[in-house]
């Protein structure tokens, strides 16, 4: 909480050299004290109440509004009562302390604020208005013209808002947000309520961007987004970073409107040609030709490494889901195009949420901490996107260079298997903050109660073509619901395994862990499959990832009696074994675990004969297994 009125007694060409900010509360201690709340109109008093209280993002689920810290102040136009919820017709009163300007200057005298609903549509027009008032009686404000008003747009994010209130600079005034004009909405949030007398040229450093590792001798650009507090227009910065070195430069023709942010490019590459481990400081020293005296927040920090080579990249996606979920059927789509359409590059897992889905687990529930289904998280970099986003984000991450190569062999029965993780690390951290764990996904899951039905929104063609659920009934019965990429176990926990990665690097050293996983009796191994992650324990990002497939050196208890031959071959593979089963899955990985042909065999004689063409396969070495209800077996071939 930063709660403040301050009584200015400082010379007025103070306000010349530093900024003053002579009231601020963002209502993260958790309370409205010094506010006065006042329901002025005929709503039933239900709970959550129907005058402004606080909401926390924290204590909720993070990301329901972009953009908020933690708690808000809130008013509601649709709200619960019992297990029904009814309309509102607001008309609430949010009313600060008095705010002592009469020391305050005659000119850049500013009100900030941020406002929002979090609905992108529907439940979004919440009518508010702001007013600055001598009186806290509610008719002298209702009297008094607004400061501002407005209806609010579509939009998840808090919207940020700068009112000149340098009229009533020399007077005691509150700040009134009045919640009316409006039903049936949901709720108006409030937050980063600031006074504060602004300087003529000021520039702040709301962000930094540079990548993160990179190969010698590239050029990297550090690009700065700007924010203009100051009253002047920025028409020129000048900026500085430091690696131990300085790099200033005056960058000019530049149009920041007041309020505004932009992003600005440093002219000076940073390039090293060597292994380095660099952090860099960038500093807004002038603005407009003088010296940016507001020092607060002009400094800004951010790392690069350099790496000795390329290791490939693969994205990670985590989509949120359920058979609960109406909409869902939209993520399962999804996920099935950018698997198909990226195999070499994208990992994807369908988190279950809820505990009433039956493939719910419940850890990485709580841990990914989506707030809505279908949503989905991309190298937990970008949280709760919209999945229609999913490819936008996946070109985004797929080209960014990573500082390890990953792999993972799995071994030992099935009762007790040894998944050995390894990150090979390309480059040098003296304090590195990393740990390896493994995400275990199952495919082509299914069952035969009620709770595998899959809710289906799109049923009937109502929102047009989904990936053929718009053929489909609502809801899909059980018996037609296969579900991919369902997420079964976390070794290691969602953030990874603690002590799994050193903190002292050398270029080119090899990380391992070895993990150990019991296949449970209610899922099949054939279908399973270990994901491994390299995360960054100072922001939570997935590094890198990699799958193995359990089909690859695994020793089964139950074993199938078979004869493949040639081996070594060169175009074709000749299968024998008993049919006992009926049903059979014949499937050829590559040592990456990856599967390159499946063969589905139905035996109709005790002993089957099946001839498979490799001609189309490139030399190397390969497992195939064959597999039936409770019996597996699996073997290395060499094809040249």
């Amino acid at each position: 909480m930063i709660k403040k009125i301050i009584i200015i007694s400082l010379l007025m060409n103070a306000y010349i050299l530093q900024a003053q900010i002579l009231f601020s509360d963002n209502f993260n201690d958790g309370n409205l004290d010094g506010w006065t709340n006042i329901d002025n109109d005929t709503d039933p008093p239900v709970s959550p109440g129907v005058d402004y209280d606080l909401w926390y993002a924290s204590d909720i689920y993070s990301g329901f509004v972009k953009g908020l810290d933690d708690a808000a102040a809130v008013s509601h136009s649709l709200g619960p009562k019992g297990s029904e919820w009814i309309a509102y017709k607001p008309n609430n009163f949010l009313i600060s302390p008095v705010i002592d300007l009469s020391t305050a200057s005659s000119s850049n005298l500013k009100l900030k604020f941020e406002a929002g609903s979090g609905q992108q549509t529907g439940r979004h027009a919440e009518h508010y208005a702001v007013y600055v008032t001598t009186s806290k009686t509610i008719a002298d404000i209702e009297a008094a013209t607004p400061v501002f008003e407005e209806t609010l747009p579509s939009g998840e994010e808090m919207f940020s808002h700068v009112i000149d209130i340098s009229k009533h600079s020399g007077e005691n005034v509150y700040v009134t947000f009045r919640h009316y004009d409006c039903t049936n909405q949901f709720i108006l949030l409030i937050n980063d309520v600031i006074v504060e007398q602004i300087l003529d040229d000021n520039a702040s450093i709301k962000s930094l961007s540079l990548n993160r590792y990179s190969l010698k001798n590239i050029d990297n650009t550090i690009d700065i987004n700007i924010t203009n507090n100051g009253a002047n227009e920025i028409t020129s910065l000048t900026i500085d970073w430091n690696d131990g070195s300085a790099h200033s430069s005056t960058i000019t023709g530049l149009s920041i409107p007041q309020f505004s942010n932009k992003i600005v490019s440093h002219p000076t590459f940073v390039k090293y040609s060597t292994i380095v481990e660099k952090e860099i400081t960038v500093t807004v020293t002038d603005v407009n030709g003088a010296s940016n005296s507001e020092t607060i927040k002009n400094i800004s920090t951010t790392n690069i490494n350099t790496i000795s080579q390329k290791s490939n990249k693969k994205v990670l996606l985590e989509e949120s889901t359920g058979t609960w979920c109406p909409g869902c059927p939209a993520g399962t789509v999804m996920m099935d195009d950018m698997t198909t359409s990226h195999p070499d590059n994208l990992i994807g897992i369908s988190v279950h949420v809820r505990e009433d889905d039956p493939m719910n687990l419940h850890e990485y529930e709580i841990a990914a901490d989506f707030f809505a289904a279908p949503k989905v998280h991309v190298d937990r970099k970008y949280l709760n996107e919209d999945v229609f986003d999913a490819e936008s984000l996946y070109n985004k991450q797929k080209p960014i260079d990573v500082p390890a190569t990953l792999k993972a062999t799995i071994s030992g029965p099935a009762s007790n298997l040894a998944i050995k993780t390894s990150a090979i690390f390309r480059s040098k951290f003296a304090k590195a903050d990393f740990r390896l764990g493994v995400i275990i996904i199952e495919d082509h899951v299914t069952g035969t109660t009620s709770d595998y039905d899959q809710n289906n929104t799109y049923a009937g063609g109502t929102y047009g073509p989904m990936g053929g659920f718009e053929k489909l009934p609502n809801p899909v019965p059980a018996n037609q619901m296969e579900y991919n990429h369902v997420g079964r176990a976390l070794l290691g926990g969602y953030s990874g395994q603690a002590n799994s990665v050193p903190t002292s690097i050398e270029v080119d050293q090899d990380v391992t862990y070895t993990f150990n996983y019991t296949i449970p009796s209610t899922s099949n191994i054939e279908n399973m499959r270990a994901v491994v992650v390299l995360i960054d324990q100072s922001n939570g990002e997935i590094i890198n990832a990699e799958t193995a497939s359990f089909n690859v050196g695994i020793e089964n208890i139950n074993t199938i009696e078979t004869s493949i031959y040639p081996n070594p071959t060169s175009d074709i593979l000749n299968i024998k074994f008993d049919g006992e089963a009926k049903e059979y899955l014949i499937s050829l990985f590559n040592v990456d675990g990856k599967t390159v042909l499946t063969k589905k065999i139905n035996a109709t004689s005790n002993k089957v004969h099946v001839t498979i063409s490799t001609k189309d396969l490139q030399e190397g070495t390969y497992f195939i297994n064959i597999s039936t209800k409770g019996k597996s077996t699996s073997k290395k071939i060499v094809i040249n």
